[in-house]
């Protein structure tokens, strides 16, 4: 899937070249960066694959338009199908179902809401078994994953413990450590004034009381910079990968080697996509991305921007990385950086100041562990 699948989605999808070396720098990064997703994948990768597939199949619906009607509602509800069951595999794949439903209605404008309900039967039909297991087990009729924490849903715990903890990594030999976040615990002080924001240990314990998304809101509102500044805090020890190991030994602090590079990656990718963009505005518009190509990237970010205020794992952000790998192994011009370098020597003065603010927040995070 990784070899073949994904870059020819993404090629339709956002444009680029294939070939046979190009095809292996995604599978290869992810191997080096993340190799707990490929050895032990758990739900975050067959959760993102599914969703790029749901997403590709749209794609592939308006290409099927003028072959076959049938053909056109068939990818539609693979395309429902495969989002559900994104969904279903890792929750926060929810968030990408109303940016699917919008590209549906985007790229069909004149059958609107016969494809748009194409998809959404696929997607029902994908979340009976999960909503038929509700009903049994726990009395509701649900097409949604329930995993209640207490009084609270885990979704609420996880914001909740969000606002003290900068990231998190889970263990199987010692459960779980959070890197805790001074400026957030000084805010949780603030706010169990106004709000019954509970402590950590009774989060996980599941005794903490009732708290909902309204009230979370409710203290985003009172207090906008510090919450701006805790989320800022999030991304970057997000994008900071250490070790991909879905389940870690040992405590990450140490492993600033894998840090680099990934952060040296994720530059690299921002300097070719710098470098494709500036090119294709002497060109005209995106050459080769598919209609409405930026809906299907704002679906596969808003997993990623939805898990951003709660307790943050590197490996939520596998949909970005993935992304990152792809710019550099579709859109790489080796020649168009050396042209933009020159061209723009502010790029490096920012790229190293960036540098910067991200190891200062990492290293501070690390600190804390």
């Amino acid at each position: 899937i990784l070899t073949c699948l994904v870059p020819k989605w993404f090629v339709a999808m956002f444009g680029g070249s294939l070939s046979f070396g190009r095809r292996l720098v995604p599978v290869a990064l992810i191997a080096i960066i993340f190799p707990g997703t490929i050895l032990h994948p758990l739900s975050d990768l067959p959760a993102l694959l599914l969703a790029w597939g749901g997403l590709y199949c749209i794609y592939r619906a308006k290409a099927a338009r003028g072959v076959s009607r049938w053909a056109l509602f068939a990818w539609l509800v693979g395309a429902g199908i495969l989002s559900g069951a994104a969904s279903n595999t890792r929750t926060i794949y929810m968030f990408m179902i109303p940016a699917s439903m919008l590209l549906a209605a985007l790229l069909f404008p004149r059958a609107r809401m016969a494809c748009v309900s194409a998809a959404v039967a696929g997607l029902a039909l994908a979340s009976l078994p999960q909503a038929a297991f509700n009903l049994k087990v726990n009395k509701e009729f649900n097409p949604m994953v329930i995993v209640p924490m207490g009084q609270n849903s885990l979704f609420v715990v996880h914001l909740l413990v969000g606002v003290t903890t900068q990231r998190y990594e889970t263990s199987y030999l010692f459960g779980g450590f959070a890197y805790r976040d001074p400026a957030g615990e000084q805010l949780a002080k603030k706010l169990r004034v106004h709000q019954p924001l509970p402590a950590h240990a009774d989060l996980l314990a599941g005794i903490a009381p009732t708290v909902h998304i309204s009230d979370y809101l409710q203290m985003v509102g009172k207090y906008p910079l510090e919450f701006l500044g805790i989320y800022a805090r999030h991304a970057v020890n997000g994008l900071d990968v250490r070790d991909g190991r879905s389940y870690v030994k040992t405590f990450s602090a140490r492993r600033n080697a894998i840090s680099v590079f990934n952060f040296l990656v994720l530059a690299l990718a921002a300097w070719t996509l710098l470098a494709h963009r500036s090119e294709q505005a002497r060109a005209g518009p995106t050459q080769g991305a598919a209609p409405f190509w930026w809906v299907g990237l704002l679906a596969l970010l808003l997993p990623v921007a939805a898990i951003l205020p709660g307790v943050v794992e590197t490996r939520f952000f596998l949909p970005l990385h993935l992304l990152a790998y792809c710019v550099i192994a579709f859109h790489c011009r080796p020649q168009g950086w050396w042209t933009q370098a020159k061209s723009h020597p502010l790029w490096l003065l920012v790229t190293t100041v960036i540098a910067c603010l991200y190891f200062s927040i990492v290293l501070s995070a690390m600190a804390q562990g």
